[in-house]
């Protein structure tokens, strides 16, 4: 609290309480700042960096898998994957194993969970429009999963990518669906 005081004292036009709360946290818990300003670092990279599609056999090399965190899921946690990944087998060619392996790697698989589930009600909403083919809901499926930001393909109408694109919006309003950087202290 006197760090605190001693900041207070000193303030002037030229501090706002934002940068104030960063020279105290930067003095009395150093490695929180650390994690702010790797943050704001990695979305000032984000920010300015440029899109692109790559293949999943090019991305396996360039990543790094992290390990199971969760050797198991309870029955509820697996009723709500089996839920989702039955909605979306068709596009996602996973095993339900795979499937559920990839979210036992999560540091928060609630989290992942819920958007999950919020993703998947999206992508049935967009496909039961009208009758797609196999091709068109693998489309809106990576649609949905980019949270709209995917250019219009030729085999739907402006209106068509409009409205899905609409659908996304209001449910993103919900998915807090940003990069969490996972590290481990």
């Amino acid at each position: 609290m006197v760090l605190a005081d001693k900041f207070a004292i000193g303030l002037s036009n030229e501090f706002d309480i934002d940068d104030l709360t960063i020279k105290i946290l930067k003095v009395i818990r150093p490695d929180i700042y650390d994690n702010i300003s790797r943050m704001q670092y990695f979305e000032r990279l984000l920010k300015d960096s440029r899109q692109y599609m790559i293949s999943n056999k090019d991305f396996s090399k360039i990543t790094r898998i992290p390990p199971v965190r969760h050797e198991k899921l309870s029955t509820q946690m697996s009723a709500r994957l089996k839920l989702a990944h039955n909605a979306i087998k068709d596009v996602d060619l996973r095993s339900y194993e795979a499937y559920e392996e990839d979210f036992r790697r999560s540091t928060n698989i609630d989290r992942e969970i819920i958007i999950t589930e919020l993703l998947v009600a999206v992508y049935l909403d967009c496909i039961n429009k009208r009758k797609m083919s196999l091709e068109e809901k693998t489309t809106l499926y990576v649609h949905t999963l980019s949270l709209g930001n995917n250019e219009k393909p030729a085999n739907f109408s402006s209106n068509e990518w409009i409205e899905f694109s609409e659908i996304i919006k209001n449910y993103a309003n919900d998915i807090n669906a940003n990069i969490v950087m996972e590290y481990k202290f």
